[in-house]
């Protein structure tokens, strides 16, 4: 009790301001996380793109035109991308899906965002894999 008869508390606040300080931190660099994960996921997407080359040879030679070549390898890279995205969106809706229902939004912006990342790679990836012709494709070491 002070003088007064009234009763005064002290509060530490330090816990409070290095949470505040976190938050701060937290909403700096999700950003540049976010750009990260994208660019990530694109340049794995192109890699696996890539890396089936071989394939796309092979179905050049077998009289597959190369626009129906591309799409295909750009069609199986967006399938396994939205399926992967499909079965991560439900296992985190079983762990729990009360907090699947408060961060839907940017849950949905950040899949919309990876799926255009993807689209993009792909494409481009798919182009680079199919512009020699089949036989130069099909010569090249792995």
């Amino acid at each position: 009790m002070n003088p007064t008869g009234s009763l005064e508390f002290e509060m530490d606040t330090s816990k409070l301001e290095n949470i505040r300080n976190t938050l701060r931190l937290l909403e700096a660099l999700y950003p540049g996380v976010l750009a990260v994960t994208l660019l990530i996921g694109a340049a794995l997407c192109c890699l696996t793109v890539l890396r089936s080359s071989k394939e796309a040879a092979i179905m050049r030679v077998l009289g597959t035109p190369k626009r129906k070549t591309r799409s295909i390898l750009i069609l199986e890279r967006m399938l396994l991308n939205i399926a992967g995205l499909a079965v991560g969106t439900l296992a985190l809706f079983i762990y729990n899906g009360r907090e699947l229902a408060e961060i839907s939004s940017p849950l949905y912006l950040f899949a919309g965002m990876y799926i255009i990342a993807v689209l993009a790679a792909a494409t481009v990836c798919a182009a680079l894999a199919t512009h020699r012709s089949a036989l130069e494709m099909l010569q090249a070491k792995e």
